[in-house]
């Protein structure tokens, strides 16, 4: 039996970096050996695979194997992994980038509109580049140099939502080769003025669906994590069309929304310190007090249509249980002018999320405390704890009863601070 499973393992292993292969015998027994290497077979000896990886790649150019093929980016794959095993992420980060100047250079060619091959399809090719693209960000993050790592997941992700737009786009009679797309205000515009209806179709955004939302993710939390709160907000708005346009399950849409809300919510609270630093210095900064405060009512505001939005949806989508049924979404954020811009959304139900409906509510519970409007703020706290306690949702628990005890302390002698910790 244990046989049968490193047998298993192993396979899989190898169809993981090399689908239908067509390598040459040497070339397959080289490999062969860098996997064994690698596993508990060969007591993971990183530096022996990667040896066997590297004559494995020099045997594949000699027999001219395409750089953008499944077989030799497979490879390069697997040299770069054994780099990061060793700690060597320079070098692992050159090998990702060779990997993804090859498929950008076949993206180019004439060979990316032959759908001889599915897998060698511009699509296909397209999903992989964003694969690399997310591993080239990551090593660039272990090195600090986030800007660079910005940068290569805005390229890759463009690349893929121009293409399935550019598809919808095609199938209603519209060419977009050679025009400039720009997502911004819930609009698809071209050349940056003109707007144009993109119909909603899931299969244009296949194969790339679940890694495009997840690299979007990470380019959040990046953008988040290293104080680029205005981008991350513009990101998260982009996406929510997106998500609509690719057909992406209601409830993943809700909970995107909410994290949208959360994006406007601490943008509010920085600007909440910054309108305590200008407080302590009146009257010199009373016109930028003033200003201050009229920006961070708006993201306070548009938080909360976020936040309400998602109760008001998710709590119909409750009562109907309709799998397929139509239902709109009004998403909010921030113009260029500081002001509230909304637009509905149509998109599929597919299923509802709970947690996304008790962290809107929980959400919602701590603007209405931060207002000083205590009923308010205790009916939808306890509201989150009776929905958070229905999927086990601990730490929502937690930090629900952290401000319901804080509630009753501002009760009692009034708030201490102006900003509200989440």
């Amino acid at each position: 039996m244990a046989t049968i499973a490193s047998l298993v393992a192993g396979s899989v292993s190898w169809y993981y970096f090399w689908p239908h292969h067509t390598f040459s015998a040497p070339v397959a027994k080289t490999l062969r050996k860098g996997l064994r290497a690698e596993s508990d077979k060969g007591d993971f000896d990183y530096n022996s695979a990667l040896e066997s990886y590297r004559i494995g790649l020099r045997q594949a150019k000699e027999e001219n194997i395409p750089e953008w093929s499944n077989e030799y980016t497979g490879i390069q794959l697997k040299i770069a992994q054994m780099m990061e095993y060793l700690h060597d992420y320079g070098s692992a980060l050159l090998v990702y980038k060779q990997i993804n100047s090859a498929y950008l250079a076949f993206l180019k060619s004439d060979l990316a509109e032959d759908d001889t091959y599915p897998e060698l399809s511009k699509p296909y090719i397209l999903l992989k580049n964003l694969r690399v693209s997310v591993k080239i960000a990551r090593v660039l993050e272990l090195s600090n140099q986030t800007e660079n790592a910005l940068k290569v997941l805005k390229h890759a992700m463009l690349l893929c939502s121009n293409y399935a737009i550019a598809k919808s786009a095609k199938e209603q009679g519209q060419d977009l080769k050679g025009v400039k797309l720009v997502i911004e205000n819930n609009r698809v515009l071209v050349n940056g003025n003109k707007e144009i209806k993109v119909e909603r179709n899931r299969e244009n955004w296949s194969p790339f669906t679940f890694e495009f939302f997840n690299a979007s993710d990470y380019y959040v939390s990046l953008c988040t994590a290293y104080g680029k709160l205005d981008e991350a907000i513009k990101e998260r708005q982009r996406i929510l069309l997106l998500m609509v346009l690719a057909q992406v399950p209601g409830g993943d849409i809700l909970l995107s929304q909410y994290n949208l809300g959360s994006l406007l919510y601490m943008k509010a609270e920085q600007l909440e310190s910054l309108e305590l630093k200008y407080r302590n210095d009146l009257p010199r900064q009373q016109e930028e007090l003033q200003r201050t405060m009229t920006t961070k009512n708006d993201y306070l505001s548009a938080a909360t249509e976020c936040f309400e939005t998602v109760r008001e949806l998710a709590t119909s989508l409750d009562e109907k249980q309709k799998k397929g049924s139509t239902n709109a979404i009004r998403t909010s954020g921030i113009n260029e002018n500081n002001s509230i811009k909304s637009k509905v959304l149509w998109y599929q139900v597919d299923q509802t999320t709970d947690d996304s409906i008790a962290l809107s509510t929980y959400a919602l519970g701590v603007i209405k405390l931060h207002r000083g409007m205590y009923k308010e703020a205790e009916d939808l706290l306890k509201e989150t704890l009776r929905r958070a306690s229905r999927t086990n949702y601990t730490e929502l628990i937690q930090e629900t009863k952290r401000e319901l005890g804080k509630l009753d302390r501002e009760r009692k002698h009034g708030p201490k601070l102006l900003s509200v910790s989440k």
